[in-house]
């Protein structure tokens, strides 16, 4: 037994596996700061179960876990659409993989100190989380109704699950009632034919379009411009390109940001050693700073100076694009963890995270406020870029528990919305092959969404969760990439 309270030979055992347990979880994350916490989460159920198995089988019973574990893995990111090759991780294999640092180079009693640690932490949290339950149940005994025992029970009706709005197929979109707002029914389908934004300037762009070609279509009161310059070539523009102002935007190169004045109609290039996932995360935290994932935290650049802070604790791919404020405060909604049974939560942070204040189980938690959230099944398997308003918390999320009645077919993709309590508020289901981008909201209640189709082209849609009803906003006849500023601010 160490000094921390760590078994000699679980210390053992990780530093047998260390080094190809990394490759792997480098393999299937593509990002070291992820592929840390992953490595000490699936090291803490094994950890879990360690002394539950005979002492002279732990260590092969832990390396059987291990490979379970990741294969888990593998298939809960099985929407990275660029994977290329098979994760070879069978137990033969594990002591033989390549691409990591040799287990020499690796600080495995503090991996292994840190792995006890979360083991020690999630049966903690177990034991509260049951006695919550058993609690819970007992008050929905107490103040449920008792049916009639001389009457027969109603069947329940087959039909949506609660709070679940389907979106109409594609074809039929254009059909929705219109809603007015500040962004145009129809978006100009030829940028060439529009005026050069240099030659005709707005004063503040409400939404950017980008389709295939590099150009950007630049809405702004009343008016729609272009902007072609050859510089944009390979930039992306994501849906939180925009600035919440609409006075520029940032759009996303490999590793470096692609920032646009619209007032000056000109480009420039600011490095910030992004490693981004797909699609990229771009996140405003103030006018002149975004918030980008990095290889070891998220990245904190600012765009005037190009200065790159490092935010260890966080990774960049939950931080929230708050709407509506002018607070500064870094919100996350993190996903559940499929590995340790972690459920998601909204974290509030209360002091800026930097390189010297990561989290972990034992130190941190005073920087930080996790707020539970409650709904069905898909609520808190989080995919995609989280978004939040005075009112709500939102953000795409997988669709594979939601069942839905056969007239409608199976749900393609969803988006969860959350009270700012984190009580479940509705869920959109997508049931054909259209993509769904979140856009922010018109209303501190209704979330614009763009509903995209290669064929067909783009609807921007209007989708009150509590109602929820639906309404169309704009058209654009081919698939495009939108970025809306935030509509809830009042016009500068």
């Amino acid at each position: 037994m160490g000094d921390d309270g760590v078994p000699a030979e679980f210390v053992a055992f990780v530093t047998t596996y260390a080094r190809p347990l990394t490759a792997g979880c480098q393999e299937i994350t593509g990002n070291d700061r992820l592929a840390e916490a992953l490595r000490v989460d699936l090291l803490a159920v094994v950890a879990l179960r360690w002394r539950l198995w005979w002492p002279s089988r732990r260590a092969r019973a832990g390396a059987v876990q291990l490979d379970r574990l990741l294969r888990r893995e593998v298939r809960t990111y099985h929407l990275q659409p660029d994977r290329r090759g098979p994760i070879r991780l069978s137990v033969s294999t594990l002591g033989t993989a390549t691409g990591a640092p040799s287990a020499e180079d690796l600080p495995v009693a503090s991996i292994a100190a840190a792995a006890w640690r979360r083991a020690t932490q999630i049966r903690r949290q177990s034991v509260y989380s049951l006695a919550a339950s058993v609690l819970v149940l007992l008050l929905l005994v107490l103040v449920s109704p008792h049916p009639d025992r001389g009457t027969t029970p109603i069947p329940v009706p087959t039909g949506l699950p609660f709070k679940v709005t389907v979106l109409p197929p594609f074809s039929d979109l254009v059909a929705l009632g219109q809603t007015n707002s500040n962004l145009p029914t129809v978006v100009a389908p030829d940028p060439s034919a529009l005026p050069s934004v240099a030659e005709s300037p707005v004063p503040r762009a409400l939404a950017l379009v980008q389709t295939a070609a590099s150009a950007l279509i630049v809405i702004g009161p009343n008016a729609q411009r272009r902007y072609d310059d050859p510089a944009l070539a390979g930039s992306r523009l994501v849906p939180t390109s925009l600035s919440p102002a609409g006075d520029r935007a940032v759009l996303a190169r490999g590793a470096d940001l692609v920032v646009f004045d619209v007032h000056t109609a000109t480009v420039r290039v600011v490095p910030a050693r992004a490693v981004q996932p797909d699609p990229p995360v771009v996140v405003w935290r103030d006018p002149r700073t975004v918030v980008v994932p990095g290889p070891t935290g998220a990245h904190l650049v600012n765009l005037d100076t190009g200065t790159v802070t490092v935010m260890s604790a966080v990774t960049g791919v939950d931080v929230v694009a708050s709407e509506g404020s002018t607070l500064a405060q870094l919100v996350e909604m993190v996903a559940i963890s499929s590995t340790v049974g972690q459920s998601s939560r909204i974290r509030f942070w209360r002091t800026i995270p930097s390189s010297s204040a990561a989290p972990s189980p034992s130190t941190g938690a005073s920087d930080v406020e996790d707020r539970p959230i409650f709904g069905p099944l898909w609520i808190g398997a989080w995919l995609g870029q989280g978004w939040s308003s005075p009112n709500l918390f939102i953000r795409a999320c997988s669709a594979v528990n939601i069942s839905l009645p056969q007239r409608f077919g199976a749900a393609k993709s969803a988006v969860g919305a959350l009270e700012t309590s984190g009580l479940y508020a509705g869920t959109l289901v997508a049931i054909d092959t259209t993509a769904m981008d979140l856009l922010g909201f018109l209303r501190p209640d209704v979330v614009l969404v763009a509903a995209r189709s290669a064929v067909d082209g783009t609807v921007i849609v209007a989708w009150n969760p509590g109602s929820g009803t639906l309404n169309r906003i704009s058209r654009v006849s081919a698939d495009a990439r939108v970025s809306v500023a935030d509509l809830l601010l009042p016009p500068p």
